[in-house]
């Protein structure tokens, strides 16, 4: 997978920048007249928010990525399983000379009559 660090850090950028203006906005409500701190303790609940939803969408994509992972190897596990039972017995040979092929050949089918 590519690109997946590019996409964490600009979430962490993103949820740092939602903290930093959220601290500058607390630091703000407390210096001015009270009538207008609502408003901006307001606003800094909702940068707080993006902070958190930043965070949790780059913790959500890590899971994802570890649960594809997860199923990717189990359909290689599967297939190479699959492969193994699907493969045919492979057959024993021996190396035998004309005269050899032939004698036996003559003996089984001599066996062949006798039995008949």
């Amino acid at each position: 997978m590519r690109d997946l660090e590019t996409g964490d850090r600009e979430l962490d950028d993103l949820a740092n920048m939602a903290k930093e203006s959220y601290d500058n906005l607390m630091d703000l409500g407390m210096q001015v007249d009270s009538r207008y701190a609502s408003e901006i303790f307001n606003v800094a609940g909702t940068m707080l928010g993006h902070a958190i939803t930043a965070k949790t969408a780059k913790l959500n994509k890590k899971l994802k990525m570890v649960d594809l992972q997860m199923k990717k190897l189990k359909l290689d596990q599967d297939a190479v399983k699959n492969s193994t039972v699907d493969q045919p017995e492979t057959a024993h040979g021996q190396v035998l000379s004309r005269n050899d092929l032939l004698e036996r050949l003559m003996t089984s089918r001599d066996q062949k009559d006798e039995s008949a």
